[in-house]
């Protein structure tokens, strides 16, 4: 089924934050065909007759090679809700980016909008549309060239626009984003609980972040329990059980969200002791996310666009 991809969620979760826009304001995807367009999917627009070879086309494809070599079934478009009291000054600052050749804007294909509240305008980078229907008076809707699948939420494409219009940041030019945490002790009894930046928001960058092992033991096999919170007091593994070799680097991705830790020393045979010596673990990112291979913890639902339009 068409599917929100993990970096137009990115950009989802970042709108809802800041702008306190229900889920259902910030669209994706649709979950049904609606007459196609960018929030469908291939699967979709199959389903409605408008995938290629069908002998019908749909616009979100037909019209560029970058659509139709991008296409498969995640959705490629999201909804700004516009009930809150910066909507006006947002949408028309991506607007103008686009209008300005703002590198940030390049994997746009089009901005369905209301300039005044009265009328409705499309800035269309291929100019073969100017104007929408009336739900767009309440919401701004912008369409991605779907070959951008996976880099939307990248510092230096949409997500570090939206950076810039709502909190006046320029990732591209910042130099001292938190690059992680350096090597930190593991207690050699009871639990450590370790508060991180949120993994894939906020100051820490958005992209991926690992979290990383390596300790010389002099030859001893070691063991580890981690799991990890979102901080809505929910735990899930991260390894429930890593049995872990002297001088071996592992590292665990770490999925989208989490903002804590827990760490604790594991005996790696039953009826043993955990390892009593000096550990450490440290945790980086990496601020040009791969978002596709972030896990699902921390994702909102899957919000399907509901105004039916493109």
């Amino acid at each position: 089924m068409t599917y929100a991809p993990d970096d137009l969620r990115a950009v989802q979760r970042y709108c809802r934050g800041l702008t306190g826009q229900p889920w259902e304001s910030l669209g994706i995807i649709h979950d049904t065909p609606q007459g196609g367009g960018y929030h469908e999917g291939r699967d979709l627009l199959a389903r409605a007759g408008r995938a290629p070879g069908s002998g019908y086309t749909d616009y979100s494809w037909v019209e560029s090679s970058r659509d139709l070599n991008g296409l498969d079934d995640a959705g490629s478009a999201f909804d700004l809700g516009g009930d809150f009291g910066r909507f006006r000054e947002i949408t028309l600052g991506i607007v103008a980016a686009c209008e300005h050749g703002d590198p940030r804007a390049r994997d746009v294909r089009e901005v369905i909008y209301t300039p005044d509240g009265y009328s409705v305008r499309r800035w269309d980078r291929l100019g073969r549309r100017d104007t929408g229907d009336d739900s767009h008076l309440s919401h701004t809707h912008i369409s991605f060239f779907r070959d951008s699948e996976g880099r939307r939420a990248d510092g230096d494409n949409f997500l570090g626009l939206l950076m810039l219009l709502f909190e006046g940041r320029d990732v591209q030019e910042e130099d001292d984003m938190p690059p992680g945490i350096p090597p930190t002790d593991i207690p050699p009894t009871g639990v450590g609980s370790f508060t991180i930046w949120p993994v894939n928001s906020g100051a820490a960058g958005f992209g991926q972040a690992w979290l990383n092992v390596c300790n010389d033991t002099l030859g001893t096999t070691y063991a580890l329990r981690i799991w990890g919170t979102s901080g809505d007091g929910n735990w899930f593994p991260i390894a429930d059980k890593d049995v872990l070799q002297s001088g071996v680097r592992y590292s665990h991705t770490l999925p989208t969200g989490t903002a804590a830790l827990s760490i604790a020393r594991q005996p790696v045979d039953d009826g043993g002791t955990p390892y009593a010596g000096h550990l450490t673990f440290s945790w980086s990112t990496a601020n040009v996310a791969d978002l596709r291979s972030v896990g699902d913890h921390a994702h909102p639902p899957p919000v399907a666009d509901t105004d039916g339009g493109p």
